[in-house]
């Protein structure tokens, strides 16, 4: 058997978790809306609620990118080491 040639690769499992992480972001976020759009308000507030959120949930979102890009990065780092 040739075990040695075989490379232990973790960016599978990374991306199973990234693409969980983003379904659930994308979940909250349709939740969020959903609940807004059926609360009793005046549609002028609705919107306006609905524009504040969406700003946060950028914001939010933009910063889980980052993270995911440096904890990537960082890992690409330490394979590239022990090799």
């Amino acid at each position: 058997m040739e075990e040695d040639n075989m490379e232990y690769s973790d960016t599978g499992t990374q991306r199973n978790w990234g693409n969980l992480g983003l379904g659930f972001l994308l979940g909250a976020v349709v939740g969020v809306a959903v609940g807004m759009l059926y609360a009793p308000r005046a549609g002028v507030e609705t919107r306006a609620m609905i524009a504040d959120k969406a700003d946060e949930v950028k914001e939010k979102v933009t910063e889980a990118v980052d993270m995911v890009k440096e904890k990537a990065s960082s890992l690409r780092g330490r394979m590239e080491r022990a090799t």
